[in-house]
């Protein structure tokens, strides 16, 4: 079992001191992953969550914190934070995931994504001063291209790599990935703070709507970068997607007509698979090419490139030749 070393538990006694609080009850760990150790502590009025980052490469509390200011309904409220050692203590904001909640929830829940991702866009300066990587425009293109020249990672035509062929397509099907990084990053929608894990056990309904948790992977991008993973949740059911997809795109229509929007939002579902990928490469990065989770992310991310190719390919053998 695992529990907060002598000098967490004192940095936690002090930080609850100070808005008269007191541990009451023993520290138990409720999730103990490669990248993050959480802790659930019982206080004399409520709980509270200590979270300890492993890398401390994102200022998530300093994210957070700066979120409170500005979204105080969206997120749980900070108690303390400490950069340096990746230490965040916040409240709890209840057990209630969005998973559980019926559907208007769920339209609730975008369209606050979406008003909460307006407010951070003019602070984009500051989120990156905070520690939150840049993932826009030529940024996400160099990451693009770094992925591809990673030959540890894809390992094209060995065994438990990408397939030549397949490894071939990703290639030739960079330039046209790259133009709608670009074309994203061209329109008249100012790149935002980027969650990059809303899912539903990521939402937390409180007693006044969805609260997002969890913003180690936040980056500045472009917004709707944001909303395509809740649409895993039910994936299948078209009409349902189409619903959140609408609903998440309505705090944005003063800014371009809903074609548009809806157009640029096509663009990002296009790119879902090498999304996930970029994401899981900048993991690797921050493990270490030795560490276990590196191994299962590389099957990940050959996995996800291996679906696009096959898809795209698929899709190219069934398309009506040209008369001409």
């Amino acid at each position: 079992m695992i529990t907060p070393s002598s000098e967490m538990l004192n940095w936690i006694d002090q930080a609850l001191e100070t808005v008269g609080q007191a541990r009451h009850g023993a520290v138990e760990m409720v999730r103990d992953a490669a990248r993050s150790t959480v802790f659930r502590i019982p206080c004399n009025r409520g709980r509270c969550y200590f979270k300890v980052d492993h890398f401390a490469s994102v200022g998530e509390g300093a994210i957070v914190f700066r979120l409170t200011q500005l979204v105080p309904e969206h997120v749980a409220e900070v108690i303390a934070f400490d950069s340096t050692s990746g230490w965040l203590l916040s409240r709890d904001m209840g057990d209630c995931s969005l998973d559980t909640r019926p559907e208007p929830d769920w339209l609730a829940c975008v369209r606050a994504l979406a008003t909460l991702q307006r407010a951070t866009s003019p602070e984009v300066e500051e989120w990156l001063k905070l520690g939150a990587p840049d993932w826009r425009g030529e940024a996400l293109v160099a990451r693009i291209d770094r992925l591809i020249a990673d030959t540890w990672m894809l390992r094209p035509g060995e065994p438990d790599g990408i397939t030549t062929v397949h490894y071939e397509h990703i290639c030739s099907r960079r330039d046209l990935d790259v133009a709608r990084v670009r074309r994203l990053a061209e329109d008249a929608i100012p790149a935002a703070l980027v969650h990059q894990d809303v899912v539903g056990e990521n939402v937390v309904w409180a007693a006044h709507g969805p609260c997002f948790i969890d913003w180690s992977d936040a980056v500045v991008a472009h917004p709707f970068y944001a909303c395509d993973r809740l649409l895993d949740a039910h994936w299948s059911d078209r009409a349902w997607r189409e619903r959140i997809i609408g609903a998440y795109l309505e705090p944005f229509e003063d800014l371009a007509p809903a074609s548009i929007l809806r157009t640029r939002f096509d663009d990002v579902l296009q790119m879902r698979a090498l999304y996930e990928g970029l994401r899981w490469h900048r993991e690797i990065t921050k493990f270490g090419h030795e560490h276990p989770q590196s191994h299962r992310l590389r099957r990940d991310v050959v996995a996800g490139m291996t679906m696009v190719a096959e898809f795209d390919l698929r899709r190219a053998s069934t398309r009506p030749a040209d008369p001409s």
